[in-house]
């Protein structure tokens, strides 16, 4: 999905895409400046997997508190891959089903959201 969201005219930041900008880095205080500053929306693929992992709990810790920050805008996006309760995600969250949508159909949707944010 990232491949093809960075393919229209907006950036995305996919920590894969940029290994060599990443080697070296405070990651704690560079993951918290991005989801708790510089991006316009955060997207999560919420799974078991996804609430188990360290990084990503920390990514979302901050990206919660940038939602807080936003009183209630719309700021992160859930994907749902399976049906993990993912701590601090409100149920009543809008989100998008992987079971539902295909990727690529939910990058396009993605895009038109940008277009219209």
């Amino acid at each position: 999905m990232a491949k093809l969201v960075s393919e229209s005219v907006f950036s995305v930041f996919y920590d894969d895409f940029y290994p060599e900008q990443l080697w070296g880095k405070d990651l704690a205080a560079f993951f918290d400046r991005v989801y708790r500053k510089e991006s316009r929306f955060c997207v999560m693929f919420v799974s078991n997997r996804y609430a188990q992992r360290m990084w990503t709990t920390f990514e979302r810790r901050s990206a919660q508190a940038r939602a807080i920050e936003e009183k209630g805008n719309e700021y992160i996006l859930p994907i749902r891959i399976d049906d993990t309760d993912l701590e601090g995600l409100p149920p009543t969250t809008g989100y998008l089903s992987i079971k539902k949508y295909p990727i690529e159909r939910i990058a396009r949707l993605l895009i038109k959201k940008l277009r219209i944010q």
